[in-house]
């Protein structure tokens, strides 16, 4: 498991961002504010979110079709297996092209 990761970190109301975080359990936490939750997306993408933002009253960031609105900051990872694994450049490009489309 790589020790650091690239992510594409979205905050609701703000565009997703670019950002490199510790591949750890307590990274992915700090960076949603709580417990995760992981939604697949298309494979090899999942969506990281806090487990509780709804408890939370956190605001809406984006809308899932079959899932409803993910409240919250989210991160978007790689993740061909189990495991977190680093986005390239295109991989951010290609997400966040889809992202415009999906999440608009």
């Amino acid at each position: 498991m790589a020790e650091s990761i690239r992510v594409l970190y979205k905050q609701p109301g703000m565009p997703a961002v670019p950002k490199i975080i510790e591949n750890t359990l307590e990274a992915s936490q700090q960076l949603v504010g709580g417990f995760i939750e992981v939604h697949n997306l298309k494979r090899p993408f999942c969506l990281v979110c806090n487990e509780e933002g709804r408890l939370q009253d956190l605001p809406p960031n984006v809308y899932i079709e079959g899932v409803g609105w993910i409240v919250g900051p989210i991160f978007i990872a790689k993740s061909p297996d189990e495991d977190f694994t680093t986005m390239t450049m295109e991989d951010i490009r290609t997400v966040t092209d889809w992202m415009k489309a999906a999440f608009a």
